[in-house]
């Protein structure tokens, strides 16, 4: 006889220890790192841009897709804004991109 009989072995089943509890931990942990790397910063970022928006007034200079434009008059959430000679455009504030600031005040933040 070559073959060999095999025998199952008995063994005991080794119940799950904190399966479920290191799941959860590990889930909270990835949540709390996302926070921190994605949503927070998005959320600052988010809340700069929405004050620089609010504290627009007449004389800005302001982006608004691609065009560059000085704010002539505010009416709540609608601006003004002169894009050219003799030429206006009404903006809702909201999609303005950036409101950018005088070159003498860029050179005097660089030094």
């Amino acid at each position: 006889m070559l073959i060999f009989p095999a025998y199952a072995q008995t063994a005991t089943a080794q119940p799950a220890t904190g399966g479920l509890m290191e799941m959860i931990i590990q889930f909270v942990l990835v949540m709390g790192i996302l926070y921190l790397l994605l949503i927070r910063p998005q959320q600052k970022k988010m809340k700069k841009h929405m004050a620089e928006l609010m504290a627009i007034k007449t004389g800005d200079k302001v982006l608004v897709s691609g065009i560059i434009g000085k704010v002539v008059s505010i009416k709540e959430n609608e601006l003004t804004v002169n894009i050219a000679k003799d030429t206006d455009i009404k903006v809702m504030r909201y999609y303005v991109t950036e409101v950018l600031k005088d070159e003498k005040e860029l050179v005097k933040k660089e030094k």
